[in-house]
């Protein structure tokens, strides 16, 4: 399924849900369940780069009250 549009995050999880639930809940064929699979994926990498993309804006204030970059330490 060609993704057409840029999604927000919350529709990309929506969606994710979505798949998970047809996986999970529908009688489908091994074609349309590993179609379902690699959507899954494309929208779960879609989510992580836009987790990653916010997490390098997001600046923390440190001990001495000077804004610094959030980094994945959480230093």
């Amino acid at each position: 399924m060609p993704r057409k549009k840029i999604k927000t995050f919350e529709e990309s999880i929506k969606q994710i849900d979505s798949i998970v639930l047809q996986m999970e809940n529908e009688n489908i064929s091994l074609d349309k369940s590993l179609e379902l699979y690699q959507d899954g994926l494309n929208l779960i990498n879609d989510c992580y780069e836009k987790i990653k993309d916010v997490q390098e804006k997001v600046y923390v204030l440190d001990n001495d009250f000077n804004l610094k970059i959030f980094d994945e330490a959480g230093e």
